[in-house]
């Protein structure tokens, strides 16, 4: 199963389809507001205020690592009671928690509202897709950093009809104003771009 999966899977040129497709998504007023403010010609502070986010921009883009994980990291990661939201791997744990209460509006939330397109249209989606099953166990098993702004995280899944999974999850770093930017750049969240659930084998357990 396949859920939200209709985008490149190129990290790099991910980016610039993103934000070609939501520049392209704005409505005829904005577009006319954003030519105005390109035809003003920006004050001395506004020039400098410019160069330096740039600059940075440049400088961070550089910087840029991709994370390494280990088997302590990702034991520990496992372990965690209460997920950090600010990283993709924590977002895909509280989806997670999500899925094993049925709460499908929260994790139809958690979807990139590109994909999405709102949640209360999309929670339907979410309830068919994911209501056939309830997991009772997770364990992340692998994460890769394939840009900035894009991040793979592999699951291990059990569910109580005792199936096993494994879920990857993709997700895109989006700001405030729904552009995908830099992680850690500016203020923003870690969004579900697409879930792919395959099933490794089914199981009966005995008690």
């Amino acid at each position: 199963m396949i859920l939200g999966d209709n985008y490149p899977d190129r990290g790099g040129c991910f980016l610039f389809i993103v934000r070609d497709w939501l520049i392209a998504r704005k409505t005829e007023s904005s577009r006319k507001v954003m030519l105005e403010e390109k035809k003003r010609v920006p004050s001395a502070e506004e020039l400098s205020i410019s160069i330096a986010e740039t600059e940075d921009l440049k400088k961070a883009l550089s910087n840029w690592k991709p994370r390494k994980f280990t088997d302590e990291n990702l034991l520990a990661l496992n372990r965690l009671s209460n997920p950090n939201e600010n990283i993709p791997e924590g977002t895909v744990l509280i989806f997670l928690n999500f899925w094993s209460k049925k709460n499908y509006r929260a994790m139809a939330e958690l979807f990139w509202e590109v994909v999405s397109q709102g949640w209360e249209k999309y929670v339907r989606v979410v309830r068919e897709q994911f209501s056939p099953h309830t997991i009772s166990g997770h364990k992340i098993v692998l994460v890769t950093d394939e840009s900035p702004a894009v991040t793979e995280v592999v699951v291990s899944l059990e569910t109580e009809d005792s199936f096993s999974f494994l879920g990857k999850f993709r997700l895109i770093f989006i700001s405030d104003t729904g552009e995908s930017t830099l992680r850690d750049f500016i203020k923003g969240n870690w969004r579900i771009v697409s879930v792919s659930l395959e099933v490794n084998n089914k199981e009966s357990r005995s008690d």
